[in-house]
């Protein structure tokens, strides 16, 4: 799941569904951490206002990091073909 800070996030995140939640850097969300406390399987990447773009480019290029991270963030069990997810991704 990608996501902003909504409600969607907080769901998937509270049932252990590898979540990747952007926001604003330092948000109070992550209370002084790099991530999300309370959802260990979410993972917070940075948004720069001034560079809408950024969040897309920094997924799209670590998407491969991103799968093998959500794996290991998962806690359903079940083994997913992340390649389907994201053509392109080996």
């Amino acid at each position: 799941m990608i996501s902003a800070g909504t409600a969607t996030a907080e769901l998937c995140a509270g049932l252990g569904i590898p979540t990747v939640l952007f926001g604003l850097k330092h948000s109070q969300t992550q209370l002084g951490t790099d991530d999300v406390p309370w959802h260990p399987a979410t993972r917070f990447v940075s948004l720069d206002p001034d560079e809408p773009i950024g969040v897309p480019r920094s997924i799209l290029f670590d998407w491969n990091n991103i799968a093998r991270w959500a794996e290991q963030a998962s806690v359903s069990g079940r083994q997913i073909d992340w390649r389907l997810s994201f053509p392109g991704a080996a």
